[in-house]
């Protein structure tokens, strides 16, 4: 339709050639651009009885196109309009009173109802917070213990993917990323190949959450083959997008030299960087390193040097760590008065191991209060809670010997993950002749950290030049021996595996 006939439809009271005449000026289109003689357009429309008219005026209004900014007035048009069925106006109205912007009062319950509405009239990014609505709900719903719960929660969370996908299709960059999510996190191997597309598409976006799904992606091998190299080039693109969480990715490639050159100046370096960016994890995971020689040669005083950056900042595990350096008990520094300090930190900011050590210390001088907070961090699966109440109840020196209680707490600590508890359980199931214990808990000291097991796996794949799976199984025993001959002999191994610029394993004599 030509602008003249337009025109002339527009004065014959016809609202959609008038607002068809308000859209023309607003972009320019046939004419020459003038958002003043757009807004009157639009107020003319308005009055002819288009509710999408209306809609253009509250964002007018709320953006001070064509007319004074005038924000409650631009909510009250978005309302108005929304009750009348608009998509876009129920969309706009809805992140208004989800956000409570402009003034209005947030009232989560009808932004959902706005959203369902928008969403039911094809509006795909009111899809896409419908879906964030149930996928929220279907979480917390699934979490639970109760059946149905969890079959309703299920449901949210299918009808979530569905909805994100929907509104990818059409282009909407935050479903895709959504969606994304949804596919990476999925047992469904076909979805996590679908996954990679979906973040790129986002990465174009500059977004760089994506630009860090896509490192992690390649880093797990999620979908795809894994590849250290483009997975470390992707983390540095995302942390220098400004996702400061991926330094900590960063700091692990050079300190393990998965994906770059080994390098522990620059990660130390780096390390500072991440204190100040927040990321105290990055100062913490290093100090870990240092301590017990993962992936480095062990190194106390950097270690102490990394785990201050974080106690610094109040990061209970760093702080907990110095007291196991400084603390008498564990044969570091032997600096017991400064160890009693960073326990206190620790414990004051939450950390139950460190209560659990305070008790330790305070048995001679409070056996009462001490075995009331060694039970209190038991219960709360302090490992070392578990461990110190067993180790009191086999030797029956606070309190009276219980073989029963010393097993069931020494069980306790094995479940959440304690090698030594294990063997413990072991050595008392034997000595009581409990055989279903000694088989379950020899299988899991087996399963978990069996050194030489790992070496023998080790050195059959370097044999077999699976250098790939030498390199992963020496890796284990660095981590996990408990014997110091052999977590420096894995040590050793284990620095001379490294990746081509092809990606190959290759390994140094």
């Amino acid at each position: 339709m030509s602008l003249k006939r337009i025109r002339e439809e527009s004065k014959n009271n016809n609202c959609e050639s008038t607002l068809k005449l308000a859209r023309c000026f607003y972009t320019g289109t046939g004419v020459e651009k003038d958002v003043k003689k757009a807004f009157t357009y639009f107020t003319q429309a308005e009055k002819q009885g288009s509710i999408e008219a209306k809609t253009y005026l509250a964002f007018c209004y709320l953006k001070g196109i064509g007319a004074d900014k005038n924000e409650k007035k631009a909510v009250e048009y978005y309302k108005d309009a929304a009750e009348k069925g608009e998509a876009v106006a129920c969309y706009s109205y809805g992140l208004i009173l989800k956000k409570g912007l402009y003034g209005a009062e947030k009232n989560l319950d009808i932004a959902k109802q706005m959203f369902e509405k928008a969403a039911s009239l094809n509006n795909y990014a009111a899809k896409y917070e419908v879906g964030l609505i149930n996928e929220a709900e279907g979480k917390k719903l699934a979490a639970s213990s109760d059946t149905i719960s969890k079959t309703k929660g299920n449901t949210l969370l299918n009808k979530a993917e569905m909805l994100f996908k929907e509104a990818a299709d059409k282009g909407f960059i935050p479903a895709k990323y959504s969606l994304g999510i949804r596919y990476l996190t999925s047992t469904d191997k076909e979805k996590n190949k679908k996954a990679l597309a979906l973040f790129e598409d986002c990465s174009k976006e500059s977004i760089p959450s994506a630009d860090y799904a896509i490192a992690y992606i390649y880093d797990m091998g999620i979908g795809v083959q894994r590849d250290y190299w483009k997975s470390f080039e992707w983390y540095k693109k995302a942390f220098e997008g400004g996702y400061d969480k991926a330094i900590f990715n960063i700091i692990y490639a050079y300190m393990t030299g998965l994906g770059v050159k080994r390098n522990y100046t620059k990660a130390i370096d780096l390390c500072r960087d991440a204190v100040n960016k927040g990321v105290v994890e990055a100062n913490y995971f290093a100090g870990i390193c240092f301590k017990y020689g993962f992936s480095v040669n062990t190194n106390i005083d950097k270690a102490i040097e990394l785990f201050e950056y974080a106690a610094d900042v109040d990061y209970a595990p760093a702080c907990y760590q110095l007291g196991l350096i400084n603390d008498s008990y564990y044969g570091y520094n032997q600096d017991d008065e400064k160890a009693v300090e960073y326990y206190t930190k620790a414990y004051n900011l939450g950390s139950d191991d460190a209560g659990a050590e305070l008790a330790r210390i305070n048995l001679d001088k409070n056996k009462q209060k001490a075995l009331e907070q060694l039970r209190k961090a038991a219960d709360a699966n302090s490992i070392v809670g578990c461990e110190l109440l067993a180790n009191i109840f086999e030797e029956g020196k606070y309190i009276s010997q219980d073989l029963s209680k010393a097993l069931d707490y020494y069980q306790k600590a094995a479940d959440l993950g304690s090698l030594t508890a294990a063997k413990a359980v072991v050595r008392m199931a034997k000595e009581s002749k409990q055989t279903e214990l000694v088989k379950k808990y020899k299988d899991k000291i087996i399963i978990k950290k069996d050194e030489e097991a790992y070496l023998d796996a080790a050195r059959a794949c370097s044999e077999a030049k699976d250098y790939e799976r030498a390199a992963f199984w020496y890796a284990m025993c660095a981590e996990y021996a408990e014997d110091e001959d052999v977590k420096k002999r894995s040590v050793v191994a284990l620095n001379k595996f490294q990746k081509d610029s092809n990606g190959l394993w290759t390994v140094t004599q």
